[in-house]
C-alpha cells in the first residue's frame, strides 16, 4: 500500500474542526454538567426546590471536605521537602540527577508563585473531578530605551531601524537614543480551567489522547506579543464563540467576546491551541502536530515531540482519563443533611411559635390581629383559640444527620479525629484512637499519592524544558549557590516519590532515624554497618530538623583522610569574586585620588595663606610709610601755612604802620 500524500491546510483545517467538535461534544454531553453541578454543591448553592417560608439551610459538606482535603493533600509539597526526586539510570548521571531536582524544585517553587500553582491544581481536581496544568516555555520580551553618545563615525554604523533618534550637539557629538528588545526566557506552570481544555473521547490518559485542545480568549494585542503576524492577527474575525459551561455564564454574569471597535487592539478572538497525531507528511506514520488556530484561521503549525498538558484526577477511573472528584463523594450527604436539616428547623419553628385553631363563631375583628401580637390579651367570644401541637421529636433529626455524618466520613476519609481530638477519643484507648486516626488518614494519603504522580510528571515535562533551552542556571544545593548546564543532563531519568506513606511528618522521620541510628551503632560492630551509612542518616537528621549541613557537624567519611571535601571552585563564584577585587582595587584608587587631591587642596590653602600674610604685612607698611609721608607732609605745610601767616601779618603790620605815617614831613611844604 502506497504513502498517502501530505496534507495541504485545508484538509488538516477539515480534520481539526471535526477534532474539536467532537471533543466539544464529549465535554458538553458528559463532563459539563456534573462539573457544574460539583460548583454548585461547593458554594452550597441552592438546590431548587425550596419552600417559600420553610427553612432553606444548605450544609457545606462538599466545601467542607474539599477545603480540608486541599490542606493534607498540598502540605507535604509546599514544607521544603524534596518530596519528589530525579534518579539516573547509571553512576554517570547521579550528580546530574541530584541538579537536575533541585534546579526542577526550584524553578518551580522560586520562579513563579508555585504555592498558589499547588493549591489551584489540587483544589479543581478535588472540586471538579480533574484539573489540566500546562508547562510551557514563555519568552518575555520587553523593550528598554538606551541613550549614548557617540561621533559622526560610530552613527555611520548604526543601523537606520537600530537608533530611533540622534541629535547633533555644540561639540560634534551624536546624542543617540536606541530601543532595544530584551528576550527572557520563563518557565511557567498554568491551571487551566476545565472549561478551556478538550480532549479526545477515547482519551486513556494526557499522553496517548489522539487530540488535545487549549481553547483560550485573546486579544489581538495578545497575538501579537505572541509572535504571530500583526496584518493576520488585525485580518481575523471577531465573534461571539463562547465555551461550553463557562463559569461567568454559571455565575449568572452573562459573558460576551469583547468587541471594542474603537480599540481594535484590545479585541478579542478565541484562540485554539490544538496538539493532534496526524500523518501530515505522507510518510505512513501519524506525528504531534500543535496548530494555533482562530476559526477558520491557521496562524502557525509545528511538529513537536510531547505536549505541555498534564491532567490530574483524585480518583482515577480505569480506562479512562477523567475519574471522580471528592465532591462526588460528599455531594449525596450534603442534600440528605441539608434536608434533615431543615425538616428538624422547620420542626423547632413549629414547636416554638406554634399555630392556632381557631372556631369561626370565636371571632371578632380584632382576633387576627391580637394573635400576630407578642404580648397583650386576645380578643374574642365563646372558645378560646386551640394550639395546634405536633409530635415533634428532636431526637430523632438528630440521629438521622449523625448517621449521615457518619456516611461522609466514610466516603471522604475525613473525620473528627484527623481533623482534631474528638471530645469521645479521650474516652478510648490510646490504640483504638491511633487505629481510628490512621483509618480516616488512609483516603487522603490515597489522594496525596495520586497528586504526587502527576506532579511528578510535570516535573519530568520541566526539566525536558530546562535542558532542550540549556540555559544555565544558578541554583543552592548544600548550603551553596552553584552553576548548572541543563544541557548536560542525561537524557532518561526515573523519578522517586518520597509521599503517600504517611510518614512525611518530619518529627516521625526523626524519631525513626534516632532508633535507626541506635540499630547502626550495633550493628557497626559485627560488620553489618559502616560510617558512610551511619553517615548518610546523620545527614538525613540534620537536614530534616533544619540544622544546616551535616559536613558542618560531622566528618565526611568519603572525604579525603577523614577531611571534608575540597569544594571545587564555582566559577561564577570566582567571577563574583574577581569583580568584587576589582571593585575594591577601584574604590582603593578612588581613595587614594581623593586623598591626594585633598592634599593638594590644603597644601594650596596653605600658600594661600601665606600670600595673603605677606600681603597683609606689605600693605601694613605701605600704609605706614604713606602715613609717615601725610604726617611729613601735613608738618611741612602746617610750617609753610605758619610762615606764610606770619609773614602775611608782617606786611599786615608794615601797611598798617605806613598808613598811619603822617603824610606832611615837618619843615615846610613839598609842594611849593
Amino acid at each position: 500500500m502506497n504513502a498517502r500524500e501530505p496534507l495541504d491546510e485545508s484538509q488538516l483545517l477539515v480534520v481539526l474542526e471535526e477534532q474539536w467538535t467532537q471533543a466539544e461534544d464529549y465535554y458538553g454531553s458528559d463532563i459539563a454538567e456534573g462539573q457544574a453541578n460539583c460548583i454548585d454543591f461547593y458554594n452550597a448553592e441552592p438546590f431548587g426546590d425550596e419552600v417559600e417560608g420553610k427553612s432553606q439551610v444548605v450544609l457545606p459538606d462538599v466545601q467542607d471536605a474539599v477545603d480540608h482535603m486541599t490542606i493534607q493533600v498540598t502540605k507535604p509539597f509546599i514544607s521544603g521537602d524534596r518530596v519528589i526526586e530525579f534518579e539516573a539510570r547509571d553512576e554517570d548521571g547521579v550528580e546530574f540527577a541530584d541538579e537536575a531536582t533541585e534546579a526542577v524544585s526550584q524553578t518551580f517553587m522560586r520562579g513563579q508563585n508555585g504555592f498558589r500553582v499547588i493549591h489551584d491544581w489540587c483544589k479543581a481536581g478535588l472540586k471538579e473531578r480533574y484539573c489540566a496544568m500546562k508547562s510551557m516555555l514563555e519568552i518575555e520580551r520587553r523593550k528598554v530605551t538606551k541613550r549614548y553618545t557617540i561621533d559622526a563615525d560610530q552613527l555611520a554604523v548604526l543601523d537606520e531601524e537600530t537608533a530611533s533618534t540622534a541629535t547633533q550637539g555644540d561639540d560634534g557629538q551624536f546624542e543617540v537614543t536606541v530601543q532595544e528588545v530584551i528576550e527572557t526566557p520563563r518557565f511557567y506552570d498554568y491551571t487551566i480551567p476545565s472549561e478551556e481544555f478538550r480532549f479526545s473521547r477515547r482519551a486513556r490518559s494526557e499522553d496517548d489522547a489522539d487530540y488535545l485542545a487549549h481553547a483560550c480568549r485573546k486579544t489581538r494585542s495578545d497575538l501579537v506579543a505572541m509572535g504571530f503576524d500583526v496584518e493576520q492577527v488585525y485580518d481575523l474575525p471577531t465573534g461571539s464563540e463562547s465555551l461550553t459551561f463557562d463559569r461567568r455564564s454559571a455565575a449568572r454574569d452573562q459573558y460576551f467576546m469583547r468587541d471594542d471597535n474603537i480599540n481594535p487592539s484590545m479585541q478579542e478572538v478565541l484562540l485554539l491551541e490544538e496538539y493532534i497525531r496526524i500523518d501530515a507528511d505522507g510518510d505512513g506514520i501519524a506525528e504531534l502536530l500543535r496548530v494555533f488556530r482562530v476559526d477558520k484561521t491557521i496562524l502557525e503549525v509545528t511538529e513537536v515531540n510531547d505536549h505541555p498538558f498534564t491532567v490530574w484526577t483524585p480518583f482515577p477511573e480505569p480506562h479512562r482519563l477523567v475519574g471522580n472528584g471528592l465532591a462526588d463523594k460528599a455531594m449525596m450527604t450534603q442534600r440528605i443533611r441539608s434536608i434533615v436539616a431543615r425538616q428538624l428547623l422547620n420542626g423547632m419553628y413549629s414547636h416554638n411559635e406554634p399555630r392556632f385553631w381557631i372556631p369561626s363563631e370565636s371571632t371578632t375583628d380584632d382576633t387576627l390581629d391580637d394573635l400576630l401580637e407578642t404580648v397583650g390579651p386576645i380578643r374574642g367570644r365563646g372558645a378560646p383559640p386551640t394550639l395546634l401541637q405536633g409530635n415533634f421529636d428532636v431526637s430523632k433529626s438528630l440521629t438521622v444527620l449523625e448517621f449521615f455524618s457518619r456516611e461522609r466520613e466514610v466516603r471522604t476519609g475525613i473525620t473528627d479525629t484527623n481533623q482534631g481530638l474528638a471530645p469521645d477519643v479521650l474516652n478510648t484507648t490510646a490504640t483504638g484512637a491511633q487505629l481510628q486516626h490512621e483509618n480516616g488518614q488512609q483516603t487522603s494519603e490515597f489522594i496525596t499519592r495520586v497528586f504526587a504522580e502527576a506532579l511528578a510528571r510535570v516535573f519530568v515535562k520541566k526539566m525536558k524544558l530546562l535542558k532542550e533551552v540549556g540555559q544555565p542556571l544558578s541554583i543552592k544545593m548544600d548550603g551553596e549557590y552553584k552553576v548548572v548546564d541543563p544541557s548536560q543532563w542525561p537524557e532518561e531519568v526515573d523519578v522517586l516519590i518520597r509521599v503517600g506513606l504517611g510518614t512525611n511528618n518530619k518529627q516521625a522521620r526523626i524519631a525513626m532515624r534516632m532508633q535507626l541510628l541506635e540499630v547502626q551503632r550495633e550493628a557497626l560492630t559485627v560488620g553489618l554497618a559502616d560510617n558512610k551509612g551511619i553517615f548518610k542518616n546523620l545527614a538525613s537528621i540534620v537536614k530534616d530538623a533544619g540544622l544546616g549541613q551535616a559536613d558542618d557537624l560531622f566528618v565526611n567519611p568519603e572525604s579525603d583522610d577523614g577531611q571534608p571535601t575540597e569544594q571545587q571552585p564555582d566559577p561564577a563564584m570566582l567571577e563574583m569574586q574577581a569583580k568584587a577585587q576589582l571593585d575594591q582595587a577601584k574604590l582603593q584608587g578612588e581613595q587614594q585620588l581623593a586623598q591626594q587631591r585633598i592634599q593638594l587642596m590644603q597644601a594650596e590653602a596653605t600658600e594661600k595663606a601665606n600670600l595673603a600674610r605677606q600681603q597683609a604685612a606689605l600693605d601694613a607698611e605701605l600704609a605706614r610709610d604713606k602715613a609717615d609721608a601725610e604726617m611729613q607732609l601735613a608738618e611741612r605745610r602746617m610750617a609753610f601755612e605758619q610762615d606764610l601767616a606770619n609773614r602775611r601779618m608782617q606786611f599786615e603790620a608794615a601797611t598798617r604802620m605806613a598808613r598811619e605815617m603822617p603824610q606832611d614831613r615837618p619843615g615846610g611844604s613839598l609842594a611849593a
